[in-house]
């Protein structure tokens, strides 16, 4: 049990830090034009 609890916080964890990135390039792009 412990080790899907990790596994869900990982997953998690990655899935945050890629919206994250995903939305500064956008901000990034929207800049350039």
């Amino acid at each position: 049990q412990d080790v899907l609890d990790l596994i869900a916080f990982i997953q998690k964890t990655i899935k945050e830090k890629y919206d994250i990135d995903m939305h500064t390039e956008v901000e990034i792009i929207g800049e350039k034009r």
